[in-house]
């Protein structure tokens, strides 16, 4: 499933303390003694989701290393990984950073002792949870684990956390041949599990990455900024090969059946692991001032597909709908943006010429390409016409005969089938409004749509996905003080 943006941020500038103030609400302090373990999640759920960031962690960054996860992020994490909860360790860090709350602190600092005691040394290379050669540790694991241990240490100045972050940040020298985490495109070290047959993720690859930077700037280990320099150079190669024209790839390699996995189908939230690399690679651009990544953030974010839940639970599009369906209840539009573009139901209309007409929230700038996703190669669109809105009126725009550049994709999960095509348009045009006149299908007499998606500019979006990130970060994790 592949979180996905274009203004130059070369020259950051950092607001004072003061102005954060001013336009941010400010959230009252909520203690509960009662097991605030548990409670710790629920407890934050809203806080900083909408850029809200209060005085209590504000200040707190003055001292002590920003939350790694947002709450957000934490609430879709899974309960637990390999033995430890990883969710509750960062949910109890966060409440800490945003009350001051002295028992979160110290319920967190527990938890990390426990971790401490899971971290094994496999013959040079320390992992958590490897207890015998053939015992896989996960790179996401390990990177989580370096994250909460370099957060103890900075709360408590105790060297053992800092020595066991040292000796987890020295895993990612070795190749996974000799237990480390290590694989290698152009070259170039990419960061995976600890196994010759792991494959290279691009969420995990950049879960690293942030968790060495951290690591980097909480404590001084000038290691984890050199791994960290030299994922990043591996991340500048590989990109491109993640990009699969309509969402981005999960993996680079192929799965058991033969076909790429895309980040778009991956987990309980169809979009999440596509979402999640857009606020990845939003995050690496302000801890390095890369181009490539604010460009490739900007590309996935135009090809999501539905809401954007880092910015918002509403859809991309205000209105999406069609003049015939052949069941408006099990066959209706409305499924047509709800982001399971690669199961579940569909639109379909047996009746030509059928319009669709999607509608945005206000004009948006550069559409360039369309998507369709179809149960079935047959019943994809075939002949069809696309109109804009200008001025209460639709202009004619581009003819299917005057698409010269298309893309094809195709995926097969349990009994479902998706064929995917994307029509690139000769020329950008702007509307807030566009509309699809289906002649026929493939087949003659069916059009079934599992998805339709639209690209256009979203650099308005990402601009607000980078102000909102640099917030959560704090000026001395910014790329302006640091590397």
């Amino acid at each position: 499933m592949s979180f996905i943006f274009l203004l130059n941020f070369g020259e950051m500038k950092y607001y004072p303390v003061t102005i954060l103030i001013f336009f941010l609400f400010c959230w009252s302090c909520k203690q509960n003694n009662e097991n605030s373990m548990i409670n710790a999640v629920e407890k934050n759920i809203e806080l900083k989701n909408e850029s809200v960031i209060n005085e209590a962690y504000i200040e707190n960054l003055k001292s002590f290393p920003p939350v790694f996860l947002n709450n957000q992020e934490i609430q879709k994490m899974n309960e637990g990984n390999g033995g430890f909860n990883f969710k509750e360790a960062f949910a109890l860090y966060n409440e800490f950073m945003e009350t001051n709350n002295e028992i979160s602190k110290t319920d967190f600092l527990n938890k990390v002792t426990n971790l401490k005691s899971k971290i094994k040394n496999n013959g040079g290379s320390f992992s958590l949870f490897s207890n015998s050669p053939t015992e896989t540790a996960a790179v996401i694991e390990n990177s989580f684990a370096i994250v909460i241990l370099s957060q103890a240490y900075s709360l408590t100045n105790d060297n053992t956390y800092l020595e066991t972050v040292n000796n987890l940040i020295e895993s990612f020298q070795y190749p996974v041949e000799k237990r480390g985490f290590r694989k290698y495109y152009s070259d170039l070290p990419f960061y995976t599990d600890n196994t010759e047959k792991s494959k290279m993720i691009l969420s995990n690859h950049l879960y690293a990455l942030s968790a060495l930077y951290y690591a980097n700037k909480a404590t001084g280990n000038e290691n984890a900024k050199l791994y960290f320099n030299q994922g990043i150079e591996a991340l500048k190669v590989s990109l491109k090969a993640f990009d699969a024209d309509f969402t981005s790839l999960y993996s680079m390699e192929l799965s058991e059946n033969g076909q790429y996995a895309f980040a778009s189908v991956m987990g309980e939230d169809p979009d999440l692991n596509h979402e999640l690399v857009v606020k990845q690679l939003v995050k690496l651009y302000l801890e390095t001032g890369e181009p490539i990544c604010k460009e490739y953030a900007h590309l996935f974010l135009k090809q999501d597909m539905g809401a954007f839940s880092f910015l918002s639970a509403t859809s991309k599009f205000s209105k999406v709908q069609a003049s015939h369906s052949v069941d408006d209840k099990t066959f209706g539009d409305d499924y047509l943006d709800d982001e399971l573009w690669s199961w579940g139901k569909y639109w379909s209309t047996n009746q030509f010429p059928t319009d669709l007409i999607v509608e945005f929230p206000d004009e948006k700038k550069d559409i360039e390409a369309l998507t369709f996703v179809s149960i079935k190669e047959t019943t994809s669109p075939k002949n069809f016409k696309i109109y804009i809105s200008k001025n209460g009126e639709w202009l004619f725009a581009y003819d299917s005969s005057d698409f010269k550049r298309l893309n094809k994709n195709y995926y097969f999960t349990g009994n479902y089938e998706s064929y995917i095509i994307s029509y690139i348009l000769p020329k950008k045009i702007h509307s807030s409004a566009i509309k699809i006149e289906f002649l026929d299908s493939y087949s003659s007499n069916l059009i079934t749509l599992r998805e339709v998606n639209v690209l256009y500019d979203r650099s308005e979006e990402l601009n607000q996905l980078i102000e909102k990130t640099k917030l959560e970060l704090g000026e001395l994790f910014l790329y302006k003080t640091a590397l």
